[in-house]
């Protein structure tokens, strides 16, 4: 067994020898699940959880993209993700508590948006604390209003 460290991140990655070398000679990458490597913001402590929960990683892909993707509307332009959600399976291990978050994963998502200032105009922050699932109906009369 090896034990790799990874530069970036610190992180370590243990790999049977042969894994390894066999790795190396077919070029493959051996990629650290800590990197921080959605919009240099996202990163996974376990990657399969984006296979476990495909709709939800969606979500969390789309709030990372919107808040530090190059293509900003200019409604998320002071918009930020909390740091906890910065990480896929803190973001995975809150949704249960995100009010609606039964209701939209019932309905598989459909029409169904994590809204982020339903609570307060002035937050514009998507965090376990501010974040409520809404239809999309209602969120855009929502958004209309104010």
């Amino acid at each position: 067994m090896c034990k790799i460290q990874f530069l970036n991140t610190g992180s370590f990655k243990i790999i049977r020898e042969g894994q390894l070398f066999s790795r190396i000679d077919k070029g493959i990458v051996i990629t650290d699940r800590y990197e921080r490597d959605l919009y240099g913001v996202g990163f996974f402590k376990n990657i399969n959880l984006s296979k476990e929960y495909p709709k939800e990683y969606e979500k969390w892909k789309g709030l990372i993209r919107r808040c530090y993707g190059k293509n900003q509307k200019s409604s998320y332009i002071y918009s930020e993700v909390d740091e906890r959600w910065h990480c896929f399976d803190n973001f995975i291990e809150d949704l249960p508590y995100i009010p609606n978050y039964f209701i939209a994963k019932r309905e598989d998502f459909k029409k169904w948006d994590l809204d982020k200032d339903y609570y307060s105009d002035y937050i514009k922050i998507y965090s376990p604390k501010t974040c409520v699932f809404l239809k999309e109906s209602y969120n855009a009369l929502y958004r209309d209003k104010n």
